[in-house]
């Protein structure tokens, strides 16, 4: 059988450190690999041991109980929040981790979002139970507080009194199979000793009784099948002897179960200490779901735009699905120096197999609208083509591999349900969907993360931009959370990423990974713009001789087809086209995206298309675009929208509705002279209402020596961060080397007042401070502040 599970977690809770004993424990490898050595199999990177962090979700495989475990560790940062995104997207389990003491912080909240977004069953593994102020209590309250979830504990934490009148943590106390396991937890260790619950004193035995009792009465209230058991059993009095058999399987049934998810299980350990992880791996046999057992799999990945347009439900679509057909998703693309793009898919039905055509489905819907971006450097028109000539739409396999951090093993085929790596494939991207068959709907893709922060890139020498260009396509496939844009007028470079971090990583692997000699410029925020208020405006397009395409189609061959003739009486019209649009404030606020009304994900909207009159005709002359012109029409609007009337940069929160009984063409007008009405009309609405400048806002928790409070939230409270205090909480323990009382400081701050904090918060707390932020959102600028802005850029 197989498991695909992810680890997840806030940064430094010990994800890598898990990874590596589950790696030793499964026999996997000879050696545990530290963090702190720089030696771990999973963070192979050079920035990675350099920084000792996690940059990139490294996969491996491994066996565990006869079983096939696909393991996913990913970063806790929040610069590289994409590469857990894509990570989740292809999981059917994950276990989140929790320090002890911290318990949830600001990117535990993020990656539980995520694996709430994709139905993926989660199991909490609360880590480092050997620090000094642990308490599994705490971190399970948190939980329940911060994502309306009941826990579900498994086990107890087991101490054993030390020399200086404290305690030390051994061990856990197995709630379900009524044991106790004491750990060897001397270095690369891998025995532990089980006891019955008479081992313990009488006090902590009770409690573990007690805390048995209180799973089975939480789980009948959560499962109709183990209602019944528990029913049998409280009439007779025999709550405590339910058997185990009975308890595990409704843990199992609860946590697969992602449509009512109430509950999640909790277990504890330290893997620094060598303990509770091989409990941890047998956790994720016994309650996570194989691949067959995924809620939904066919349905959940079945993306919802398709459904739109054929008009369908998830259910039917994915019976339909059904076939000897084979489907896989690309959800990372990663660059190799020898092997080129390696494409990571999670197969969801048949199989990929080595030297097999596949179709790019996706690639094919984004080449029908017209044109599709084939790097992400905007701006610069020769990096824009024409998807149907520039991608291929139908790649053959060059090799199939099996990933183990970053050493491969070769294979023929990847089955359904399996993860694995396609070599070969050109112009695969993040998200893509690969199938054996042209006519498959897209399964759903991966959300990418808007960027937030920007810098320019400066080279030591302009004959070093096409290098530059060539490496950075490379660079933003892998990383689909970069973005770079050149300005049409100066040509400079624009990065844009999702912090600080992120962008300096990024230059980092410019300058060694493919020799740029080139440096990051200041740093910036990408701002958003919106419009106020609500204005309508008209534009219009005269077309008024046939197109190059319109005369080489009337010198074809009569018989040249439907597509053709479609050519030419398009082509070859002449008339003007006129979009009428009215523009209004989004109903869910700023931070919502550019709506088009109206919207064709709607069933109504694919009832009735939107409808023209004829130039000079009555009412009575209204006529359906068709899906090319509709296309065009809605591109036009869409990509005007992208550069704000303030600064040019994007517009949100707001619908623009298309006025259709004010919307003039002639039937056969083409889709060229549609997209430039729409064009103008949309220009002219930028510049006819009254726009505003968003920033990005970011929520902040910065934990700081309890001497130092009152300046650092002067700091943030300055007219040069704009910060805004939420509140200060007491930590719950104390350093247990220098005892420095901490506190946490929660504030919602500006990203612009942000920009180089670290170090600013390092000399006010002589290196003590430290902080972590989540982007809440955007929020307006002041007229005030926002002419200070536009004065600056």
């Amino acid at each position: 059988m197989l498991r695909n599970i992810g680890i997840l977690a806030h940064i430094d809770a010990g994800k890598t450190t898990v990874t590596e004993r589950m790696l030793y424990y499964s026999g996997e490898v000879s050696h545990i690999g530290e963090v702190h050595d720089g030696d771990t199999v999973m963070d192979y990177l050079d920035q990675e041991r350099e920084r000792g962090i996690t940059i990139n979700s490294a996969s491996t495989s491994f066996e565990w109980r006869n079983h096939t475990l696909n393991l996913i560790d990913t970063p806790g940062h929040v610069d590289f929040t994409v590469e857990v995104e894509r990570a989740v997207r292809a999981l059917d389990g994950a276990v989140v981790l929790y320090d002890a003491v911290s318990g949830v912080q600001a990117q535990s909240e993020t990656v539980w979002v995520q694996a709430r977004r994709y139905g993926v069953p989660r199991i909490a593994f609360v880590n480092k139970m050997d620090r000094d102020g642990a308490n599994m209590e705490r971190v399970m309250d948190m939980i329940e507080d911060r994502f309306g979830v009941s826990t579900l504990c498994l086990q107890h934490p087991y101490f054993v009194p030390d020399d200086f009148g404290g305690q030390t943590f051994r061990g856990v106390i197995d709630l379900i199979r009524e044991r106790v396991l004491v750990w060897d937890q001397s270095k690369e260790s891998k025995t532990f000793e089980e006891h019955p619950l008479s081992f313990l004193p009488e006090e902590v035995a009770s409690k573990a009784v007690l805390g048995r009792a209180t799973l089975a009465e939480q789980l009948a209230g959560l499962d109709d099948q183990f209602f019944d058991v528990y029913i049998e059993a409280d009439e007779a009095g025999k709550v405590e002897e339910i058997d185990e058999h009975y308890i595990r399987h409704a843990v199992r049934r609860v946590c697969i179960n992602q449509d009512e998810l109430a509950a999640v299980p909790v277990l504890c350990g330290s893997a620094l200490k060598n303990t509770g992880v091989q409990t941890l791996l047998d956790a994720v046999l016994d309650y996570l779901p194989n691949p067959m057992e995924s809620v939904g799999a066919m349905e959940l990945a079945i993306n919802n735009e398709e459904l739109a347009r054929a008009g369908g439900s998830k259910k039917k679509a994915a019976a339909k699905k059904k076939s000897n057909d084979s489907t896989a998703l690309v959800f990372k693309v990663q660059h190799d120096p020898n092997r080129g793009a390696l494409a990571y898919v999670r197969v969801y039905e048949g199989k990929m197999e080595n030297k097999k055509q596949y179709h790019n489905v996706s690639l094919a819907h984004a080449a029908a609208d017209g044109m599709v971006s084939l790097g992400t450097i905007t701006g610069n028109a020769k990096n824009r083509r024409d998807a149907k000539s520039a991608l291929p739409l139908r790649e053959r396999v060059q090799g199939v591999l099996r990933a183990y951090a970053n050493e491969f093993e070769q294979i023929e085929a990847i089955s359904a349900g399996d993860i694995g790596i396609l070599c070969g494939l050109k112009g695969v991207r993040t998200g893509d969907t690969l199938s054996s068959n042209a006519k498959r709907a897209s399964l759903r893709g991966v959300d990418i993360p808007p960027p937030v922060f920007s810098a320019a890139i400066e080279l030591e020498s302009i004959s070093d931009e096409p290098k530059l260009l060539e490496s950075l396509e490379i660079l933003l496939r892998d990383d689909p959370s970069l973005n770079v844009v050149q300005d049409d007028e100066t040509g400079q470079l624009l990065l844009y990423g999702m912090g600080e971090l992120h962008l300096d990583i990024a230059v980092t692997k410019l300058q060694r990974d493919f020799k740029v000699p080139c440096e990051l410029g200041r740093v910036r925020v990408a701002y958003r713009e919106t419009l106020r208020d609500a204005v309508e405006a008209s534009g219009s397009y005269t077309q008024n001789q046939p197109s190059e395409s319109a005369r080489s189609s009337e010198d074809e061959d009569a018989d040249g087809g439907d597509a053709a003739e479609q050519q030419r009486e398009s082509a070859g019209n002449a008339g003007t086209t006129t979009v009428t649009l009215r523009v209004r404030p989004h109903p869910d606020g700023i931070n919502a995206p550019v709506r088009l009304l109206p919207d064709p994900a709607d069933s109504s909207a694919q009832e009735s298309r939107i409808r023209f009159r004829t130039p000079g005709a009555g009412a009575e002359s209204q006529w359906t675009l068709r899906v090319d012109q509709e296309k065009a029409l809605r591109s036009g609007v869409i990509d005007t929208f992208q550069r704000g009337p303030l600064l040019g940069y994007p517009v949100q929160g707001v619908e623009v509705e298309i006025v259709e009984n004010h919307c003039e063409a002639n039937s056969s007008a083409p889709p060229p002279s549609l997209r430039a009405a729409a064009t103008r009309a949309s220009m002219a609405i930028l510049n006819k209402a009254q726009a505003g400048l968003l920033e990005p806002v970011a929520d902040v928790i910065i934990v700081v020596p309890d001497d130092d409070i009152g300046s650092v939230i002067g700091d943030l409270s300055s007219n040069e961060r704009r910060g805004q205090i939420k509140d200060v909480q007491a930590e719950t323990t104390s350093d247990s080397v220098v005892h420095m009382a901490k506190s946490s400081i929660h504030a919602s701050v500006p990203l612009e007042g942000l920009i180089g904090y670290s170090t600013v918060l390092r000399s006010m707390t002589a290196g003590e401070g430290n902080f972590s932020l989540t982007v809440a959102g955007y929020t307006e600028v002041s007229e005030t502040y926002a002419s200070k802005i536009i004065s600056h850029l």
